[in-house]
């Protein structure tokens, strides 16, 4: 499942990556290439670029709808994840890049592997934010002042530098599997937060649990309360470590909306999603530091996060 957003040459980019992983490049109608069901859903994107992605769907054998207005990264997940008819579903962010060591089948194995736990529920592979130059999912939730927020594991250093050695390496037996601590013949698995950037998970479960929230509007911080209600219901979101995808972030949304307004997005739902879970998870004394950061927003002129603090 790919959402798309003014950015046709990256998603058609991935999609190829994938077939030809897949081993069919083409043909047979939308779904029929290989046995990977590729949706891309169009947010109504307004330079009509998903009029590539519609122009290109048969040849690469795309179920491709288009929201007729823009309805977020929640919204238009679920919609495709609602037209998915496989009993796995993956969520693929457009700017997600895989390497030579690491192709699309081996990373989608690797999690199969992973969801086949009954205690899992939903896998994650190493994501490389290529910006920031470590592994970006590799984190816990915690509560401080007021606020949930993520925090990275200890093991982040050496996943990232794992990482690393993966992305330079030339040796195609070269792998990212393993680790001290893994069980004998078993990749090693880390229980983390969950990254909507790339993940799997059963599409009954999914379903089930009713997708994203789509109050998390427009983007940010779903994923982690997706995960979060995954976590009460006594499952694990896994990150294998034996797979790995590259993640350039913000090449998506960066492009489309101002770090302003971003950052506003991410304030906000970090807000609602300590609203929902945070006395779940050990937030205490909201109110006092809520009013401090909506007075902080006041003295900069941000009246419209001011009001959601004092809320």
């Amino acid at each position: 499942m790919i959402p798309h957003y003014t950015n046709a040459a990256r998603t058609l980019k991935l999609v190829q990556a994938i077939r030809d992983a897949d081993g069919d490049s083409g043909g047979g109608g939308a779904g029929a290439a290989g046995d990977i069901e590729i949706v891309v859903v169009d947010d109504a994107s307004p330079d009509g670029s998903g009029a590539a992605i519609e122009d290109a769907s048969g040849e690469l054998g795309i179920v491709f709808l288009t929201n007729e207005t823009n309805r977020g990264f929640s919204k238009t997940m679920n919609r495709g994840a609602a037209l998915a008819t496989g009993a796995t579903l993956v969520f693929s962010n457009t700017d997600i890049e895989f390497t030579a060591t690491a192709p699309p089948r081996a990373v989608l194995s690797a999690l199969a592997r992973a969801l086949a736990h009954d205690r899992v529920g939903a896998a994650m592979p190493l994501v490389y934010n290529t910006a920031l130059g470590e592994v970006e999912n590799a984190n816990d939730l915690w509560a401080n002042r007021g606020l949930l927020w993520l925090r990275r594991l200890p093991a982040t250093r050496e996943l990232s530098e794992r990482a690393i050695a993966a992305v330079d390496a030339t040796d195609g037996g070269h792998s990212i599997s393993g680790g001290e601590s893994a069980p004998a013949g078993e990749p090693e698995r880390i229980d983390s937060v969950l990254c909507g950037a790339f993940f799997a998970m059963q599409r009954m479960l999914f379903l089930e649990m009713g997708g994203f929230d789509p109050a998390f509007s427009p983007y940010y911080w779903e994923d982690v309360e997706l995960g979060v209600r995954i976590g009460i219901r006594g499952l694990s979101v896994a990150l294998a470590t034996d797979a790995l995808a590259l993640h350039e972030h913000n090449r998506s949304i960066g492009a489309a909306a101002s770090e302003k307004r971003r950052w506003a997005a991410m304030q906000s739902n970090q807000l609602r999603i300590t609203r929902m879970w945070g006395r779940k998870l050990g937030v205490r004394r909201m109110k006092p530091w809520h009013l401090l950061r909506a007075l902080r927003a006041l003295v900069r002129g941000d009246f419209d996060m001011a009001r959601e603090y004092l809320l």
